[in-house]
């Protein structure tokens, strides 16, 4: 099976959800070979990274014939030879959609609840309209014992500690050149970053929308509206570059990203099965 084939059996199964065909393969790993692939005939296939199932995908006319749940058991055998748990829609560093596509896809929950696995919480995607007239009036830090700017190529190192320290987003806050930071005025010291991007993962779906992502707050300056604050900055550059839409992915902070005007446009549930 090509790349176009594959792409293809993709958009008939998350035609409400869809990437483009660059970003399809990127953001599964496919292109510089993290990910394996199985194939069951030109039917379907599964995709899966060390201990987690990225995606799986079976064509419309030859579902609901046991297809799904043999490639779900060759994808079992192959992870639980060598961990003791799978994850569903996440690797470490690859995912197209963090969890099970609920909203707006048809739900696969079900079939992953018969075959096992266990659900434990829900993670959204969430959009809002750049010109909405609520994140501007919204509470944030109004001080000025910090610079709010993109990161500079002599503080790659600085930042992806600061990243790592936040959750993991080093590489993230390294790699990305419209990070942008919080930093404090008097030490220099990084307090904060956002990822800034122009586009979304799911532009097909989402046309003229930008958004923004790894938002986070060292611990020890936490609590000053620095994380909002940083939010507030991205949505205002967004707007400056004519962006209509913003879209903030994988997050579970509902309340805290809807003081901003943003409502859910995406659910997954998120779910994992341990080896017997």
């Amino acid at each position: 099976m090509n790349k176009n084939e594959i792409y293809k059996i993709y958009t008939e199964c998350f035609p409400k959800l869809l990437a483009n065909f660059e970003t399809f393969f990127e953001q599964l790993g496919l292109d510089n070979n993290p990910s394996k692939i199985l194939f069951y005939e030109d039917k379907g296939y599964a995709i899966y990274q060390k201990n987690a199932l990225l995606l799986l995908c079976v064509r419309q006319d030859y579902r609901r014939q046991g297809i799904g749940k043999k490639l779900l058991e060759d994808v079992e055998k192959e992870i639980f030879s060598e961990y003791d748990k799978l994850i569903l829609g996440h690797s470490t560093t690859h995912y197209l959609y963090p969890g099970v596509p609920e909203i707006p896809c048809n739900s696969a929950k079900e079939f992953f609840t018969k075959c096992g696995y266990n659900f434990t919480w829900d993670s959204f995607d969430m959009m809002l309209e750049t010109d909405n007239n609520i994140w501007e009036n919204v509470s944030a830090y109004d001080g000025d014992d910090f610079d709010f700017r993109y990161r500079k190529d002599d503080e790659i190192a600085a930042a992806k500690i600061a990243g790592d320290e936040i959750s993991g987003w080093g590489d993230a806050y390294a790699s990305s050149d419209r990070c942008l930071l919080a930093i404090e005025k008097s030490t220099g010291e990084i307090a904060g970053g956002i990822v800034i991007d122009e586009d979304n993962p799911y532009s097909l779906s989402f046309p003229n929308t930008g958004g923004f992502g790894c938002v986070g707050v060292r611990e020890r300056y936490r609590k000053f509206g620095l994380g909002m604050k940083l939010c507030k900055e991205a949505l205002k550059i967004l707007t400056e570059l004519k962006i209509k839409r913003c879209f903030i992915g994988y997050t579970g902070l509902v309340s805290w990203y809807g003081k901003l005007g943003a409502k859910p446009c995406a659910k997954y549930a998120m779910g994992e099965k341990s080896r017997i």
